[in-house]
């Protein structure tokens, strides 16, 4: 191809020089007596020349270093397209398990945790077709043949002849706009479990393995404003070889200053159908207010320190590696101290004073919140003393009480997924004291409940 078509093509103008060359003949023509400033033309007008010889040189570098970006860039673009494409401006959202295992075993000592299979619901949890949740406090009415379910976080409303399910997730964080609640549901809607005919036709329960979310729409539906989609979900087990694909009917809204997710699927309904059932579960939301708790109680005593004090009994009790006792409440919705935890310590070389553990020791104090073993290194936290009373007293013993507000920085999806049901923000009542020379923690964490912290510390004997 001639060198100026080549110019022209990309946009380069070729006739100054063409005017240059002329004037110079010209120049050159009509005076044999050339003078200095001819010979500059001259050079000029040869480095001109030069450039241009150059310049297939030039093209030849551009040719090739844009073949080598177009071979590095579409494998780019398909490893975005693996994992996540983007989602309000209505294209979907591509969230997969193998995302967050991935994201966790780089960067920290856990994995997405092990998704467990629901367990139905007791009666002291639901009257008739009433479900109530002690937790986050509501309470809905159930369609006609649907059975309460539930794992850690999620709520299951199950009608197993037609396999539809309505999940209700609550998020325990602070939101005022249901676009905040589609946004931050990723990791939740990946703890999903379903009981489902497999492509053989037996019943078995699956896990969601990814979801794809589609557009977003606005609409009100009873007393709640929400936004509303349609995507995608594939349920499997590790066992199968391919996954079940269905429809997923989506709800996001706002109860109580707290996101909710509803989803609806079915194997058997059409979506409209399932929409219809959901807007009936969401028409019947109410406050619920929990009659007074009654716990059965047993006794935690400290040979050591000789301290003494009441906790639930259904709870689960167990040390870590400096001897720090750990009381736990279930991690359920049903269980109105989710998430909380007691926790006390004797010793005598793991802190100087007892006062020290206003703060020294916080890292093995928010361990024990988490739902699945990890490591100091998998988090950071910030620590805010708000309330401190150096002359206070639990019974007869002066102790000095700290109340500690700890926020949670996890280093990963997977440490993430590994909090709580209490969240990332929690507070803690700590009365620090000695006794038979130990130095002393008792530490109740997770719960705000007055009246329950002060159960525990009415039962305090030494």
């Amino acid at each position: 191809m001639n060198i100026k078509k080549i110019f022209h093509l990309l946009g380069i103008d070729t006739r100054a020089e063409d005017k240059y060359k002329k004037n110079a003949n010209t120049e050159k023509d009509s005076s044999k007596d050339v003078d200095s400033d001819n010979s500059s033309d001259e050079k000029e007008s040869s480095k001109i020349k030069t450039w241009f010889k150059l310049v297939p040189t030039f093209l030849t570098i551009i040719i090739i270093t844009a073949f080598l970006f177009a071979m590095i860039k579409p494998a780019d673009n398909k490893k975005k397209d693996d994992s996540t494409t983007y989602g309000v401006d209505g294209k979907t959202v591509l969230v997969t398990s193998d995302d967050i295992k991935k994201d966790a075993s780089t960067h920290t000592s856990v994995g997405s945790p092990n998704i467990s299979n629901a367990s139905k619901i007791d009666s002291k949890s639901s009257s008739g077709n009433t479900l109530n949740n002690t937790y986050f406090k509501f309470k809905v009415e159930m369609p006609q043949n649907f059975e309460a379910y539930e794992t850690q976080e999620v709520i299951y409303l199950r009608d197993l002849k037609t396999h539809t399910q309505i999940s209700i997730i609550p998020l325990n964080y602070q939101m005022s706009d249901p676009l905040e609640v589609y946004n931050q549901n990723l990791n939740y809607m990946m703890k999903q479990t379903a009981i489902l005919l497999d492509n053989n036709g037996n019943e078995c329960e699956k896990r969601c393995l990814m979801w794809a979310r589609g557009y977003l729409s606005d609409k009100t539906v009873g007393s709640f404003p929400l936004k509303w989609s349609n995507g995608t979900a594939y349920y499997m087990e590790e066992k199968d070889s391919l996954p079940i694909e269905l429809t997923t009917c989506d709800y996001f809204f706002i109860y109580d200053g707290k996101g909710v997710c509803m989803q609806g699927i079915s194997q058997t309904l059409k979506t409209n159908e399932v929409f219809a059932l959901m807007d009936q579960v969401l028409n019947s939301w109410s406050t619920y207010e929990p009659a007074a708790i009654s716990l059965e109680c047993s006794t935690f005593k400290d040979d050591a320190s000789g301290v003494s004090f009441k906790y639930p009994s259904n709870w689960d009790v167990s040390q870590n590696d400096d001897g720090m006792t750990i009381i736990k409440a279930p991690n359920s919705q049903t269980e109105p101290y989710a998430g909380t935890v007691i926790e006390y310590i004797a010793s005598k070389d793991i802190v100087g004073d007892y006062a020290q553990y206003s703060s020294s020791y916080e890292a093995q104090i928010l361990l024990p919140t988490f739902i699945q073993e990890i490591a100091p290194t998998d988090f950071t936290y910030e620590t805010t003393v708000n309330k401190m009373d150096l002359h206070s007293k639990i019974k007869n013993m002066d102790c000095i009480y700290y109340k500690v507000v700890d926020k949670v920085f996890p280093n990963s999806k997977g440490v993430t997924n590994s909090l709580s049901i209490a969240g990332d923000t929690l507070t803690s009542n700590r009365w620090c004291f000695k006794a038979n020379g130990y130095n002393c923690m008792l530490n109740i964490i997770g719960t705000t409940d007055e009246q329950f912290i002060q159960s525990i510390t009415d039962s305090f004997t030494k």
